[in-house]
């Protein structure tokens, strides 16, 4: 799979990884095309103007071998637990306001109907 990226000064990001070679610092702010094995993304290989440039390595994973596949699921993994926390707070919050309903006086029916049939009106001058 490729797809254009920019090369900046400390490299081409990718993936949310910064990968680098030598070669790159004579192209910075060029367009170039990456393509990658999507089994083994310590290495990505790039092409600017559809001719071989060099191979680029992410330093952070150069040691280890991570897939894409890895990658989505871990951060799938992540995903999922932060929904998770999000569904924590509401119900957390849903239940402090089922208190505070259930502490607060009854309301006649003249009171409620008047707080509910409020409206607001926005005043506008001729020259807004």
């Amino acid at each position: 799979m490729d797809r254009p990226r920019q090369v900046q000064r400390d490299g081409i990001r990718f993936q949310g990884l910064r990968c680098i070679a030598p070669t790159l610092a004579g192209f910075v702010g060029e367009a170039v095309t990456v393509r990658y094995d999507p089994r083994d993304l310590a290495e990505i290989r790039v092409y600017h103007q559809e001719q071989f440039l060099c191979r680029a390595i992410c330093q952070d994973i150069a040691q280890l071998q991570v897939s894409l596949k890895e990658i989505q699921k871990a951060r799938r993994g992540i995903k999922k637990g932060l929904c998770q926390e999000i569904k924590k707070a509401r119900q957390l919050i849903k239940n402090i306001e089922m208190e505070r309903h259930s502490k607060l006086p009854p309301q006649t029916a003249k009171e409620s109907k008047s707080t509910s049939e409020k409206t607001i009106i926005l005043k506008r001058y001729e020259k807004d």
